[in-house]
């Protein structure tokens, strides 16, 4: 930039995040990552996190939505996983920030439901809204 970028602004949100808190929740399974440099300029990050990357991207001109994590997993989903893996031998720890407390004999609570239901929503309401 020629200057610094300093203040208050307006941020575009995507319509297809129209509901969302502003911190999701998401069930994450995935030993990849998305290369920010590899990202062309017809990509746009909608839902990111430092620790993990890129969870979710828009394609705007190929009318295409990128989701990397698992709004479909129900509350089990990571559970199973994880129990699986260990039965194979891997050293997979229990899912981060799933159980109440880091106590694990707690059933955990699905979180990330309703965001997956407005995800849905959304997109058909997109592709209603822009189809010609």
């Amino acid at each position: 930039m020629p200057q610094k970028a300093f203040g208050m602004f307006r941020h575009h949100r995507s319509p297809y995040l129209r509901g969302f808190s502003d911190s999701p929740m998401i069930p994450v399974s995935r030993i990849n990552d998305v290369e920010r440099a590899s990202l062309g300029p017809d990509l746009e990050i909608l839902i990111d996190n430092p620790e993990i990357g890129i969870c979710m991207l828009d394609e705007p001109q190929h009318r295409a939505v990128h989701m990397f994590n698992h709004l479909e997993y129900d509350n089990r989903s990571l559970v199973d996983e994880c129990e699986h893996d260990v039965a194979a031998g891997l050293d997979t720890p229990p899912p981060t920030n799933l159980f109440p407390n880091r106590d694990t004999s707690i059933t955990p609570e699905n979180r990330w439901r309703n965001h997956a239901h407005l995800l849905f929503q959304n997109w058909i309401n997109e592709i209603y809204q822009t189809t010609l």
